[in-house]
């Protein structure tokens, strides 16, 4: 039967509007490297990837991803 698509998407309880695109596409800085993706969701396991190949700690990928982009992205930030 497998597992339901719903539960192999990253979960997400932020602060950023991943609707909108962020000048440049989703990207995130991890040291020298640039990891691109064309949607919220496969940047955050574009990420996870490239951390699990480099035998990296996986920290919270979510929230760093999310931290780095409103530095640069300030507008993409929800209001209440």
């Amino acid at each position: 039967m497998g597992i339901p698509t719903t539960c192999m998407m990253p979960v997400f309880r932020g602060k950023i509007s991943h609707g909108a695109t962020p000048p440049g596409g989703w990207k995130f800085q991890q040291g020298s490297i640039t990891i691109n993706a064309p949607n919220w969701y496969d940047l955050v396991k574009n990420v996870r990837a490239h951390r699990v190949n480099n035998k990296m700690p996986l920290g919270e990928i979510e929230s760093e991803i999310e931290n780095q982009i409103l530095i640069l992205h300030p507008h993409l930030r929800l209001t209440n």
